[in-house]
């Protein structure tokens, strides 16, 4: 069975919610090398480009909206789990 790296889906997560990769390498204390390493990893794992240039900005492809749909519902469930195990 394959397995998806959830870290570099956070590392996707935090750079589209903080709008940029450099804002999600200085939030993630990574530098940008690294985390659009990760990046591309994951993109390579999904069988795509999760970003693709536009002009002068860079934007979400289909790919990359739908990954990005996936990773807040996988994201806000663990924000459930851990919300759920502290009121026991």
């Amino acid at each position: 069975m394959e397995r998806l790296d959830y870290q570099h889906l956070y590392c996707f997560f935090t750079a589209v919610e903080r709008g940029g990769v450099v804002q999600a390498a200085n939030h993630l204390r990574l530098s940008r090398p690294t985390l659009s390493m990760q990046l591309k990893h994951l993109g390579d794992r999904l069988g795509g480009d999760l970003f693709e240039q536009n002009g002068r900005t860079v934007v979400l492809t289909d790919l990359g909206r739908l990954v990005h749909a996936y990773a807040a519902r996988i994201f806000a469930t663990g924000d459930e789990l851990l919300r759920a195990a502290r009121l026991r």
